[in-house]
């Protein structure tokens, strides 16, 4: 069930994300990364939890112009978790 909720929220996900980097939202940057920390946590997310905290932390205004590499870097692994996931619970 969780898997299922985490594929659905991707999207959306993603569109915060670039949504919140295009108009320079440190705050919705955090926000952002902070639910996605919680999802990861109930999916066991290990090195990708780790970076989505450290995502989080960096999130303040003075760190935006670095937070697009990271934040794309960590849109790609979200991808490739949930299809991970995906084959694993099919």
């Amino acid at each position: 069930m969780l898997v299922g909720l985490f594929s659905a929220d991707l999207p959306q996900i993603h569109e915060e994300f670039a949504a919140a980097l295009a108009a320079g939202d440190a705050a919705g940057l955090r926000r952002i990364a902070h639910r996605v920390v919680g999802t990861l946590a109930n999916l066991s997310g290990g090195p990708l939890l780790e970076y989505g905290r450290d995502l989080e932390e960096l999130a303040v205004p003075e760190n935006l112009p670095i937070l697009g590499p990271r934040i794309d870097a960590f849109r790609a692994a979200l991808d490739e978790l949930e299809k991970r996931l995906r084959q694993a619970f099919a």
